[in-house]
């Protein structure tokens, strides 16, 4: 079944490469929503909601440059990056009560077809920079075939074909006539509201992004232990966990695996590597 489903995601990633560059022409500008719904949770983060906002945008400092290219190297608006926020608060962690994992919240069978491996070593859903990757696949292949940002990240929350359905059931492609009728159920018409709202106050300047901390990729060989890892580096074993949630098991896989750490500690894991070759 792992290896049908795999052959499956090859495909669909050939054909994605196809078309990608269509895709990427044709996607129009994200228009930031204002209305009743999106001002209420505008308020919210500034109020009820300010600590959550706070710790989920300090957590994306760690992520935000290696998010952010992701973004642009795959062509799609900058303001994609605050889905995370909505899904998971940046936890690469999070599991929802539909065993969605990760950052952009991917469950297995969805995420496997845009080029993610899980094992049990390593779960890619929770790699920073892969699931970040797969995710403007994904995205990027729901404006192809919705051509609206609003359905597109209404879609990503309820699900493709769920979406098409209720669009066929009423003729009606606006999202927000349709939330108006009742046809758009209350958890994702307040995805789609807080996305906005975010980007909303973030584009206005209401709350600090915090400068962007240095990340890098490093490649470790199998049998290294992240709580190794700590000590080498001096980050605190909470942190490195933060930084690389896809290592399942503290232990780098036989095959090896990429980490992350922060920029002005990896020196340190890599003179380790070359004092122990």
């Amino acid at each position: 079944m792992v290896v049908f489903a795999q052959q499956i995601a090859v495909v669909l990633l050939i054909v994605y490469m196809l078309v990608s560059s269509l895709i990427a022409s044709e996607m129009g500008p994200l228009e930031i929503k204002k209305n009743k719904t999106v001002e209420y949770f505008v308020d919210y983060y500034k109020t009820r909601g300010k600590k959550t906002l706070e710790v989920s945008l300090e957590r994306y400092r760690y992520f935000r440059k290696i998010v952010e290219s992701v973004i642009e190297e795959e062509g799609l608006p900058k303001e994609i990056a605050y889905i995370p926020i909505v899904e998971s608060n940046y936890n690469g962690n999070a599991i929802s009560k539909h065993r969605a994992v990760g950052f952009w919240q991917f469950k297995y069978g969805t995420a496997v077809l845009f080029g993610i491996e899980k094992n049990q070593y390593i779960d890619e859903r929770q790699d920073i920079e892969k699931s970040t990757r797969a995710a403007c696949k994904y995205l990027k292949f729901l404006y192809k075939e919705l051509g609206d940002w609003d359905l597109v990240i209404a879609a990503y929350n309820m699900g493709r074909i769920n979406l098409e359905n209720v669009i066929r059931k009423t003729k009606t492609r606006n999202f927000w006539e349709l939330v108006a009728k009742g046809y758009i159920r209350k958890e994702t018409k307040e995805f789609v509201a807080k996305f906005y709202a975010i980007t909303t106050i973030i584009n206005r300047g209401e709350v600090k992004l915090g400068e962007p901390i240095d990340i890098e990729k490093i490649e470790l060989p199998g049998g290294i232990r992240l709580s190794e890892v700590s000590k080498i580096t001096g980050m605190s074993y909470e942190e490195v966990k933060m930084l690389n949630p896809h290592i399942k098991k503290d232990i780098i896989p036989p095959s090896g695996a990429n980490i992350y750490l922060q920029k002005d500690k990896a020196f340190l894991v890599k003179i380790f590597l070359e004092l122990r070759a």
